[in-house]
């Protein structure tokens, strides 16, 4: 199997296709984050994310560093993992219209899915409105045509 590469996203991914996307994400992944930044607060929406979402609920931890983030000064953030199946996908897809909008403090922060290897799938850094794929160029061939309009992706050199 070929290595991962990096495509970075080159505008946000938003409306029909941030739906279609996460639906096209059920057939290769089964986990995603959520991050909750401490010391800044989360709007009565987000919580309520977090309450939808809670059966989902794999673990809670205190991390300095995820996907796409490394915090610096010893600081950490509150990491929730959660299993990624069609009820959790709906939830993700009526709690926000677009990728960068995953942002605290009205949404938890960086959605970030898992394919079932534990390898990252997509990786969003929404407050640096950043965002990439760790895919192959084959997974990369199957995307752009499962999901026309998202072309725009920018394969970034790895050295």
């Amino acid at each position: 199997m070929s290595e991962p590469l990096i495509f970075d996203v080159e505008s946000n991914i938003a409306n029909e296709r941030y739906r279609a996307l996460l639906d096209y994400a059920l057939g290769i992944c089964d986990t995603f984050l959520l991050v909750i930044r401490n010391g800044q607060r989360l709007d009565g929406s987000g919580l309520k994310v977090l309450e939808r979402l809670s059966k989902f609920l794999i673990r809670r931890s205190q991390e300095s560093e995820w996907p796409g983030t490394k915090l610096l000064y010893g600081g950490t953030a509150v990491v929730h993992r959660y299993r990624f199946e069609k009820e959790s996908c709906e939830i993700l897809e009526r709690a926000a219209t677009s990728l960068f909008h995953w942002r605290q403090p009205l949404l938890p922060e960086d959605l970030t899915l898992f394919q079932r290897s534990g390898a990252p799938w997509l990786v969003t850094v929404a407050h640096e409105k950043w965002a990439y794929f760790e895919i192959t160029e084959a997974e990369f061939d199957c995307l752009t045509k499962a999901l026309p309009g998202i072309e725009r992706l920018v394969r970034r050199r790895v050295s």
